[in-house]
């Protein structure tokens, strides 16, 4: 029989909502229903409040859940349950084939810029990775980029906007290195792709896919901590990130092979 499965997702963030999808390729089927509310509080809080932001969350679930029969609830709607992250199925999206394939698929698929295929991934955002011991490894860690035989191509946030969300988390928690790389990585091997307007109003499926293409399709991502696009880039096999160990408990799965704890291991996987 059927099932209509109703969510307040009151966790927003595009990982939040990748593994939400990735969670509801485990457990409906083709006949069933999906009805989510995007939670007004925590848009207002984190979102700024954020209209087209509400909008790209519909958006991007209905584009990774296309198979699926997926309804925004009406207002007042009467919800079941709310979403919270699920480590058991986390592990089960990375151990499950079908799931992964699903995820890595509709992330490599949607290509709208062509480069040459000789290039990483470098993001520009740190979340959850202190920046004093970022700064204890940064020599050894410009030094194996610029040895690389590969174009860098940096992606994300110029400047970090401490406002909702940011602004509770704290510039040692969530910080920007563009500066840095411009200083520290040879310019002849930079591909700058960054943007100054990472509000939730520019943030459109659009965007997003454009995004996604470009990682999907490169050699591989290194990201300092766990960024906006931590959970996407998990789905691709080709992240590199330097976590604590908090992140690397959550996803032991990969510990090692994605994600790291010891620096030497990730700058040995360069």
């Amino acid at each position: 029989m059927p099932i209509t499965y109703k969510y307040d997702l009151t966790f927003i963030g595009l990982g939040d909502l990748t593994f939400f999808c990735g969670e509801m390729l485990l457990r409906m089927t083709k006949e069933d229903t999906l009805m989510v509310n995007i939670n007004d509080i925590t848009l207002n809080a984190y979102r700024d409040g954020s209209k087209s932001y509400k909008k790209f969350c519909i958006d991007y679930i209905k584009f990774l859940l296309s198979d699926y029969n997926v309804i925004e609830c009406e207002p007042n709607l009467e919800i079941d349950r709310k979403w919270e992250l699920n480590l058991d199925y986390v592990d089960r999206m990375f151990s499950e084939p079908v799931v992964r394939n699903i995820l890595k698929s509709k992330f490599s698929d949607t290509l709208v810029e062509t480069f040459d295929s000789n290039y990483v991934v470098l993001f520009t955002k740190v979340r959850d990775y202190n920046r004093v011991f970022f700064d204890s490894i940064s020599k050894q860690f410009y030094s194996k980029l610029n040895s690389i035989d590969s174009k860098i191509l940096i992606m994300g946030e110029k400047e970090i906007q401490y406002t909702g969300e940011y602004k509770h988390l704290g510039s040692n928690v969530v910080y920007s290195l563009y500066d840095d790389f411009i200083k520290n990585i040879d310019s002849d091997k930079i591909i700058d792709l960054t943007q100054t307007d990472f509000t939730p109003n520019n943030i459109n499926l659009k965007n997003i896919l454009h995004d996604l293409s470009i990682i999907s399709n490169s050699k591989n991502i290194i990201m300092i901590g766990c960024g906006g696009f931590f959970c996407t880039s998990l789905f691709t096999d080709k992240l590199l990130s330097l976590s604590n160990e908090n992140v690397c408990r959550q996803f032991k799965c990969e510990l090692n092979n994605q994600v790291f704890l010891d620096y030497n291991i990730f700058l040995h996987s360069i």
